[in-house]
């Protein structure tokens, strides 16, 4: 039996062995996409990205549903999600050069520093900030943070922010601790006069580690970008 569980395990550490496959497991850890979808996204050629799909399936960790005359692929458990967060976290344990680029992120002036993510909930339902997704409309209408509004950094633009009160701070996420786009939109969105901070957690990490997200549709709107 404990060769059949190394086995096993094995191989699906071995379908985690390349960046290219945990950029798009990561990406499905967001909301389901077609290949095409993940070509588009990822800037791989739909055969490239089949190929990388093709052990993420076989060790379970992804599973493909037909909708409509869509393939989509999704994530196959909530297991995988605690999966990825945790091996991140190990590595950034481990590895002497993201331990410093941890601690760089840290020194983020913008960072917010509440631990306490019940408390942001609260916050948020008391109306005392405003909580912002800047991931694609898509990604935020299949499930998002409790209480969050959405804000794509495609979006972004002085015209955008009327709606909320600068008077109130506000906290943005997006796909990730490491995601280039949260630190671009939290600066973006404080020079133009909306005093906002970054959330290390993404989805992904809400999941694993916090709680249930919102719920949104079991698949995405092919209108929304």
């Amino acid at each position: 039996m404990s060769r059949l569980h190394h086995r096993q395990t094995a191989q699906l550490c071995q379908a985690l062995a390349s960046p290219p496959r945990l950029h798009l497991l990561n990406l499905l850890a967001q909301c389901p996409w077609t290949v095409g979808e993940l070509a588009s996204e990822t800037g791989g050629s739909i055969a490239s990205v089949s190929a990388h799909l093709k052990p993420l399936r076989t060790s379970g960790l992804i599973e493909s549903e037909k909708v409509g005359r869509e393939v989509f692929c999704q994530v196959k458990a909530p297991e995988v999600f605690e999966l990825l967060s945790t091996a991140s976290r190990v590595a950034e344990t481990l590895d002497p050069s993201l331990r410093e680029a941890g601690r760089i992120a840290d020194e983020d002036p913008y960072l917010y520093r509440e631990t306490d993510m019940d408390r942001l909930i609260r916050d948020v339902r008391d109306a005392q900030i405003h909580l912002l997704d800047f991931r694609t409309e898509r990604e935020f209408h299949h499930g998002h943070v409790p209480g969050a509004q959405s804000l794509p950094f495609t979006q972004l633009s002085k015209n955008s922010i009327d709606r909320f009160d600068p008077q109130r701070p506000a906290v943005g996420y997006c796909r990730g601790p490491w995601c280039a786009k949260a630190l671009e939109s939290v600066e973006t969105l404080n020079d133009f006069g909306l005093p906002t901070q970054r959330l290390r957690l993404g989805v992904l990490e809400w999941r694993a580690s916090v709680g249930d997200l919102t719920p949104g549709d079991s698949y995405p709107d092919p209108s929304l970008s």
